[in-house]
């Protein structure tokens, strides 16, 4: 027996030629596989973006106001001043709230406007838009909510929900 001699059928081999197969299995794949997946690229794309910043009061503000402490039953008083400090000229709206437009009406210079007015602002320029509230001593108890926006070249702000008490 021990001239036996004991034969290993191609475990010497079949190793080597499993990783020379995997090998050239993974270039064909590498180099072909990917040809049919599209890849794609973009000029533009459309995104949507929101962002509210708030950096300071109004009275600092670059669309600046400067709200009345109050308004009194039976007058006609300045409810806001607004101040153009955005460099450019604007087209500006004071409007009332919807739960406001009982109480009185907006007045700018000596016209009556409403619930609504707009003007336009040079930069720099401030403007005061009064509010004419008829003898009603149930209003006194109110408070009138405004808002306030501007708008120009290539420039829109708001200013919602502003409000000043009625006494």
């Amino acid at each position: 027996m021990s001239g036996r001699r004991s034969r290993r059928r191609g475990s010497d081999r079949t190793i080597p030629t499993l990783v020379l197969i995997a090998g050239v299995a993974i270039i064909v794949v590498a180099a072909f596989g990917s040809a049919g997946a599209g890849s794609a690229s973009f000029d533009t794309a459309q995104v949507d973006r929101n962002g509210a910043v708030n950096v300071t009061d109004d009275a600092s503000a670059a669309h600046a106001l400067d709200t009345a402490d109050a308004v009194h039953v039976n007058a006609t008083e300045p409810l806001v001043n607004v101040t153009n400090r955005l460099g450019t000229d604007v087209t500006v709206t004071v409007g009332l709230r919807d739960d406001s437009t009982h109480i009185g009406d907006l007045v700018v210079g000596d016209t009556v406007a409403g619930n609504e007015t707009s003007f336009g602002l040079a930069a720099g320029a401030t403007q005061t838009v009064e509010i004419e509230i008829a003898n009603d001593s149930t209003l006194s108890t109110e408070t009138v909510y405004f808002h306030v926006n501007a708008s120009g070249n290539g420039i829109e702000v708001t200013a919602p929900d502003r409000s000043v008490p009625v006494n």
